[in-house]
């Protein structure tokens, strides 16, 4: 027992370091596979988890009903977890006004926010309910270099930055040279210094759900061995809004910049997607082998990408304790990304406790399990190859 202590409250202070500093954290059942390097196409020992990666899996557990614990996930891209959290009230609010502050917050540098939802049941016939958002500013380099110097918009401020070289853009400087030659800003100054700044910086919105996704599986025994087969149907609804930055021409003293919605670049959007998934274990093996085709039924989105992507993996239980998971992701380079290898394993410390980590190609993930509450921690998480929306 005190063994057992020890052991959770080092993984605590562990946890609580590692989230310091991670950009991506998961709640619930999606973080399984994501402490485990996004690997586990192959695992057939637990429904609520692995059926949300492989359709297939349900059946190979033997689960008939099982509730899959919601499951909450933020991944960025630019900005940290902590930056995001500070201004969760201005994301996909879809205000002109909250779109200007995100700017502002986050216009140092491009960034991307997803996050995601997922709950309902898994078993041969599973029903759930499925939603991801995405957030993905992109400032130009002037524009960057304009918030980096603390985003000065009267004369004097200007004039400061261009003496202190907070701002050194050749096109800036010469632009906040040429209005400031009586160190005052007029209508017309404010629209050249603010078209110098801006360039093409834009704020994408995305959001996607499912209500409901249908989960059928089913197991079918083989000369050779088992084999399940099972498709995860999701009739999607999605909307897509662009902002772009704009002078506001009202005021002559200093520059005033808004977002924009820009409405011809805004999509409401439905259709029937369907993801595919295989798992076959050979007779008297330890491991076994799994395969999933997303979007094999493309819904074909507007304003969103969603093409036929594979992804192969195994898996092996070699006793009660230890699983060790290995996956292939996008071996037809989908969305013109490479294959990804990735890695994982878990640990079972007792019933209750369960450690994690991984690789996913790009990074290392870690996370734990306690009393059937997943969580998992990175610096860059894997996309989640069952999500629609990438980052």
């Amino acid at each position: 027992m005190k063994v057992s202590i020890v052991v959770l409250s080092a993984l605590v202070i562990a946890m609580t370091a590692i989230a310091a500093g991670a950009s991506d954290i998961d709640f619930g059942s999606y973080a399984r596979s994501t402490a485990m390097g996004g690997a586990g196409l192959a695992l057939i020992d637990d429904a609520s988890t692995s059926s949300i990666v492989n359709p297939a899996a349900a059946a190979a557990v033997g689960t008939k009903f099982q509730f899959i614990f919601p499951s909450m996930d933020v991944h960025t891209r630019g900005a940290t977890f902590n930056d995001v959290t500070d201004r969760t009230s201005e994301l996909f609010s879809g205000d002109d006004d909250d779109a200007w502050k995100l700017l502002q917050d986050f216009g140092e540098q491009q960034t991307t926010i997803n996050v995601g939802f997922v709950t309902g049941f898994a078993g041969a016939f599973g029903v759930t309910t499925e939603g991801e958002a995405q957030a993905l500013i992109t400032p130009s380099s002037t524009f960057s270099e304009w918030c980096r110097a603390g985003l000065p918009t009267t004369a004097a401020e200007l004039q400061a930055a261009v003496t202190n070289n907070t701002i050194t853009n050749a096109a800036m400087v010469n632009a906040i040279n040429t209005a400031l030659t009586d160190s005052t800003i007029n209508g017309t100054d404010a629209a050249d210094i603010a078209n110098a700044f801006m360039g093409d910086t834009k704020i994408v919105g995305r959001f996607v759900y499912s209500l409901p996704a249908i989960n059928l599986s089913k197991g079918f025994n083989t000369q050779g061995g088992k084999l399940w087969l099972g498709t995860r149907m999701r009739w999607l609804n999605s909307e897509t809004h662009t902002w772009y930055v704009d002078q506001n021409d009202s005021t002559t003293d200093e520059i005033d910049i808004e977002a924009t919605e820009d409405t011809t670049q805004n999509f409401e959007d439905s259709g029937l997607g369907a993801d595919v998934g295989f798992i076959y274990q050979p007779k008297g093996a330890l491991l076994q082998y799994g395969m999933v085709i997303n979007n094999f039924l493309d819904a074909k989105l507007k304003g969103i990408d969603t093409p036929r992507m594979l992804s192969a993996g195994i898996a092996t239980q070699p006793n009660d304790r230890w699983k060790f998971a290995a996956d292939l992701v996008n071996i037809n380079h989908a969305y013109d990304e490479d294959t990804k290898l990735r890695v994982g394993a878990e640990l079972s410390v007792n019933k209750s406790l369960a450690l994690r980590a991984g690789y996913s190609g790009d990074s290392f993930t870690y996370g734990v399990g306690i009393f059937g509450l997943n969580v998992a921690f990175s610096n860059d998480a894997p996309n989640m190859i069952s999500r629609v929306l990438r980052f």
